[in-house]
């Protein structure tokens, strides 16, 4: 029987928000949270959550190098090791950024074809955060419906109704 797991990450296979780990360690935590908390009310697009979480880290340097820094002390769930050892193809479906997301995807063996995310560049001034591709909740649906055909059974794995209903509904199993 083939299996698909289609996984999101920001806090659900991460313990808390991504951006917040990101966040503390820029000293910003308190502007995040405000963003954080109008995107999580649909005040914010995803295009508008990207371009503020530029403008908040750009000002305080975040470069790819950076980035790369704080990667590490991004907390992931007790029983994330085990979901990646299932015996399924696994699959990354997030609102979250590719800065982490990617070397997170690297580490547990995840190809970049089954990995969709936000993409950030950092191109701007010294090197800093400088644009985003924001994943949109019909992106991530769309990537789910165009491989749902390919399995037996199919399960999604999300944290909000609102944001990963849509691709969770693609699902055998949401």
């Amino acid at each position: 029987m083939a299996i698909g797991l289609f996984l999101d990450v920001d806090n659900t296979l991460t313990q808390g928000f991504i951006q917040s780990y990101y966040a503390t360690e820029l000293g910003c935590l308190v502007e995040y949270e405000r963003i954080e908390t109008g995107f999580g009310k649909g005040i914010l697009s995803p295009a508008q959550f990207g371009q503020e979480i530029i403008n908040l880290f750009a000002g305080r340097g975040l470069t790819s190098e950076r980035a790369s820094e704080i990667y590490g002390k991004v907390q992931t769930q007790d029983w994330v090791r085990e979901v990646f050892n299932l015996p399924a193809d696994h699959y990354l479906v997030s609102s979250g950024p590719n800065y982490f997301i990617d070397k997170f995807a690297e580490d547990h063996g995840i190809p970049p074809t089954r990995v969709r995310c936000s993409n950030y560049r950092f191109g701007g001034e010294d090197g800093r955060i400088d644009s985003c591709v924001a994943m949109t909740d019909n992106r991530k649906a769309d990537f789910v419906r165009g491989l749902a055909h390919k399995y037996d059974l199919t399960i999604g794995v999300g944290d909000s109704p609102s944001k990963d209903g849509p691709f969770l509904r693609e699902c055998t199993v949401p």
